[in-house]
């Protein structure tokens, strides 16, 4: 997402860039069988499992990443 005054933004060394946005029909995923794990759902012990687990997951970076510790993901999840 762009800004509304691009210029302003010039003086700190920044320039612009025009956007673009890309697109791909992805074929549908191959089924597995089910190996009996656990299913998630928005209540208190599923959501304990999946904040225990964002906390101790790996960066995907050692430059780069989040320090919140999964917060963002639970409530796009249950808004989901």
């Amino acid at each position: 997402m762009g800004t509304l005054i691009p210029d302003f933004y010039t003086t700190f060394g920044f320039r612009r860039v025009a956007e673009h946005a890309f697109s791909r029909l992805l074929p549908p995923p191959a089924r597995r069988p089910s190996t009996g794990g656990q299913t998630l759902d928005a209540g208190p012990a599923s959501l304990g499992l999946l904040r225990r687990l964002l906390a101790e997951r790996a960066p995907v970076s050692a430059r780069l990443g989040s320090r919140e510790e999964g917060t963002c993901f639970v409530i796009a999840l249950m808004l989901t």
